[in-house]
């Protein structure tokens, strides 16, 4: 039995937490401290009581949550036990509000050095709040790290720790495990960089990246501080910081601290870039854009950009690629024809809402709601044609630029936010075409709850899909995959056809300009023009199985020969000089 252990209380004193940033100072951790006295960022947390009446925190959007499970503690014992049959040194992946580190103290001798990580202030605050560690700190027993502490660790002075997951927060904190992995298999890194972990290829791209050979880390840009995040990069020193997506205050803070941010487009935004983003000279030669859409290259070279390139999407072939699926996995997923897609149903109708506020403000004409009800309708009765611009030129004159200004000072482009609605309505019509086809084939929905109203009664509603684990085998296992671009969004490829394809599978896609620039269709994909065309063109394919999986294998080869995320992230890495 150790010699201490930590006694746990039932609420956050300040009394506690206080003790514990005294004992970091005088350990020499005095950098953390500063840190974790700054204010809080946005931590997707929430602190409350759980049903056991104990303190606990929540996940926000990973299905809510616990951080901590009672019923853990005892895996946790029997893996540290496990683990300290092999070394002296454990990293406790996750630290969250410490109830899972208490169990470690009480299991390890008081030899074993105990290295616990967190990746968010808030949730280290609660621990120190919660708990004394003041004599662990003291005797340099026990180690916090915060964030890119992770990385910036001297751990060649001292022997690598074993690792130990937190038995959420290690499924959750998978960027730091893939870093982790990575980092010690013994290839030498010359190139460091951020990469903000918030964003449907983040993580792909991380992986890719570490795989390529640099030193990729993540951080939860969206989650944390200015300052902490300005601390993060003064750190660590990476060579280029990435993100999927522009991210506000990021371009600011690498153009003072002189870093290059490679800012990858792949979403539409409904919002203008702050002027103060805009206008500035350091950051118009710092700020490296790929956007995936070609006119946007004119569009943000206008506004003095110097490095704007257009990239299209690609395909992560480190998580798709073709599967041989266990017979019990497939009777799940199999179908003959599959969608995956959110419905948009509440976001469309959350930027209609959000677009009437802001032109009552900006038009003092009587009936506004009524008109933009009308332009949206209208749109939604013709689902091939884009011609929303069109109809607001018409019917509302007096709106002389897309533009309008909110209370927040941000400009929010009222066409983007009219257009939502109609992408909708559009997929639900394009999906529900195959209702009758669906009476004698498997037809499948893979999505948000927004479906389950919309769907003809013969087509199946399968809820949501995972995007990291199910998403390959869903693809895998379909004959056909659907793909229902937003019809204002015709001028990209999106992700989902190269996925699709880099698994060796045939896609049916929507007709585009861009599309049948990057593929030959008939040869190596097949499209439609207009919904109504999407049940015949099915029916065939589903017949004539061998011309099928001809387009699909040479497709699959179009993907790995031109179209793989590791080339596009080369492309990045030589464009920035750092190939």
């Amino acid at each position: 039995m150790p010699l201490f252990f930590v006694m746990l209380n039932d609420t956050p004193s300040i009394y506690i937490f206080l003790k514990n940033l005294h004992a970091l100072y005088a350990a020499g951790f005095d950098e953390l401290v500063k840190r974790l006295e700054a204010p809080a960022g946005g931590a997707p947390v929430e602190i409350t009581k759980d049903p056991h009446g104990k303190i606990n925190a929540r996940f926000i959007g990973w299905h809510n949550p616990w951080i901590h499970e009672h019923q853990n503690i005892h895996k946790i014992k029997e893996l540290v036990k496990s683990k300290l049959e092999l070394a002296s040194y454990i990293l406790l992946l996750g630290t969250g509000v410490g109830f899972e580190l208490d169990a470690i103290l009480r299991e390890a001798i008081p030899s074993v050095k105990i290295f616990a990580y967190e990746r968010y202030p808030e949730l280290l605050k609660i621990a120190l709040s919660m708990r004394d560690y003041s004599r662990e700190i003291l005797s340099k027993r026990l180690v916090f790290l915060l964030g890119s502490d992770l990385a910036t660790y001297p751990w060649h002075h001292e022997p690598l720790p074993n690792l130990v997951f937190h038995p959420v927060l290690g499924i959750i904190y998978m960027e730091e495990q893939l870093w982790w992995k990575q980092q010690f298999a013994g290839v030498q890194k010359h190139i460091t960089c951020f990469v903000n972990s918030n964003g449907l290829l983040a993580r792909d791209i991380l992986d890719e990246l570490l795989d390529m050979g640099v030193n990729a880390y993540p951080v939860d840009v969206v989650s944390l501080s200015l300052s902490e995040i300005t601390f993060q990069i003064k750190s660590f020193s990476p060579h280029f910081f990435m993100t999927v997506n522009h991210v506000k205050g990021l371009s600011k803070i690498c153009a003072s601290l002189d870093v290059p941010l490679v800012v990858w487009e792949i979403d539409p935004r409904i919002e203008m870039l702050p002027d103060d983003e805009i206008n500035s000279r350091d950051i118009q030669n710092m700020v490296h854009i790929y956007t995936y859409r070609r006119k946007f290259v004119t569009y943000y070279r206008e506004m003095k950009f110097r490095h704007v390139r257009y990239l299209p999407l690609a395909a992560s072939t480190r998580r798709y690629y073709p599967m041989n699926i266990d017979p019990e996995v497939r009777e799940k997923y199999e179908a003959d024809i599959s969608f995956v897609g959110n419905s948009m149903q509440l976001h469309g109708d959350w930027l209609i809402s959000k677009a009437i506020s802001l032109l009552k403000s900006y038009t003092s004409h009587p009936n506004i709601e009524e008109i933009v009800h009308k332009i949206v309708n209208i749109q939604c009765t013709c689902p091939d044609k884009f011609i929303l611009p069109e109809l607001i030129r018409n019917i509302l004159p007096e709106l002389k630029c897309s533009y309008v200004t909110d209370d927040e000072g941000r400009g929010i482009n009222i066409e983007g936010c009219l257009s939502e609605k109609p992408a909708s309505e559009r997929r639900i019509k394009a999906v529900n075409t195959l209702a009758e086809l669906a009476k004698e084939k498997i037809v499948k929905v893979w999505g948000d709850t927004g479906w389950q109203k919309r769907l003809a009664s013969s087509i199946i509603y399968a809820g949501p899909a995972g995007h990291f684990h199910e998403l390959p085998i869903i693809y895998n296992a379909s004959r056909i995959n659907l793909d229902v671009n937003r019809i204002y969004q015709k001028d990209i490829v999106p992700l989902r056809i190269f996925d699709i394809l880099a698994c060796n599978a045939f896609v049916l896609a929507d007709d585009s300009q861009e599309l049948n620039s990057l593929f030959r269709k008939g040869e190596e994909i097949v499209s439609f023009k207009k919904i109504s065309q999407i049940p015949s063109i099915c029916a065939y394919y589903l017949k004539h199985e061998d011309e099928r999986r001809e387009i699909a294998r040479r497709g699959y080869e179009k993907v790995l020969r031109e179209h793989t995320l590791r080339k596009r992230l080369s492309f990045i890495l030589d464009d920035l000089k750092l190939g």
